[in-house]
């Protein structure tokens, strides 16, 4: 289902990959990120195209939950610069590409043969930046998070905040390419810095900053459940057999087909290495 968050202002959360959104600007549809699916991208970019022309796209990061199907729309590319350069030196192969689609999105495989391209962003930003779009605002904010690469947008006016992974409101993502500590500054900065009413997460239902703060509990106790089992000596490979977190981002629903459970699992166990291997730097022992 399609939220009217505002007027000018509408997101879908119930997709499997990354939550999207449209703002309506006079200058053109800014998007938010792109679904995962091909099947899913094709019924978005319909609705998408009765709001107007897109203008631009700005993606949150590089992974491939919000950066399959950028293809598919029209308008300029909009990102981080190291996003560009991640896209750029390391996409997805074509093959992981098209055994991930045979299971989640089966009917959608075929759209991403032919003339299909890994789409690379055309305009970056390395700092803080706004775009002004006609009479909408959109304050760009970089901020090391869920990746070091992680780009966030708000609308001051409507006081709506698009976070990408940086907050999840249903569970926790795969945090293997998380910035430990930086990702508890950049949700103190969404909590205690901005004037913001309504949060459209990476995943899960939109939200406030109630569930911001929420997500940022949910990151300390996946750190400090490792802190401890690394503190007792045990080896990264037994920290993250031993170790669990509830996958709801990536697991089946009634609506869709999730991940292959072989790929869940791995999002789990590459997770707690990464933050064991934070720990073993800090500390000077890997």
């Amino acid at each position: 289902m399609i939220e009217r968050l505002r007027d000018t202002v509408f997101t879908i959360t119930e997709n499997l990959g990354s939550n999207n959104s449209a703002i309506i600007t006079s200058e053109g549809v800014v998007l938010f990120d792109t679904p995962l699916k091909p099947t899913d991208a094709i019924s978005w970019r319909t609705f998408v195209n009765t709001l107007g022309s897109t203008k631009c796209i700005i993606i949150s990061d590089h992974h491939i939950d919000h950066t399959l199907t950028n293809a598919f729309f029209g308008g300029s590319l909009l990102s981080h610069k190291l996003t560009r350069s991640k896209l750029k030196s390391n996409a997805p192969s074509m093959e992981f590409i098209t055994d991930l689609l045979l299971h989640i999105d089966p009917d959608g495989e075929q759209y991403i043969h032919g003339d299909y391209a890994y789409r690379i962003p055309d305009i970056t930003v390395e700092h803080d930046s706004t775009l002004n779009m006609g009479d909408t605002v959109i304050e760009l904010f970089y901020r090391q998070g869920h990746t070091e690469n992680s780009l966030m947008a708000y609308l001051p006016k409507e006081r709506v905040l698009f976070t990408g992974d940086n907050v999840c409101e249903n569970s926790l993502p795969c945090l293997d390419q998380t910035c430990f500590p930086e990702v508890y500054e950049t949700l103190d900065f969404i909590i205690n810095d901005l004037d913001v009413e309504t949060i459209v997460p990476g995943h899960g239902a939109v939200c406030t900053k109630r569930e911001a703060l929420r997500f940022r509990h949910w990151l300390e106790d996946a750190y400090e459940s490792v802190e401890c089992e690394y503190r007792k000596g045990l080896t990264k490979d037994e920290v993250a057999s031993k170790l669990t977190f509830p996958d709801l981002i990536h697991c089946d629903t009634e609506r869709y087909r999730g991940y292959p459970q072989a790929h869940i699992e791995g999002f789990r166990r590459r997770s707690y290495e990464h933050i064991y291997d934070v720990l073993a730097g800090k500390a000077g022992r890997m």
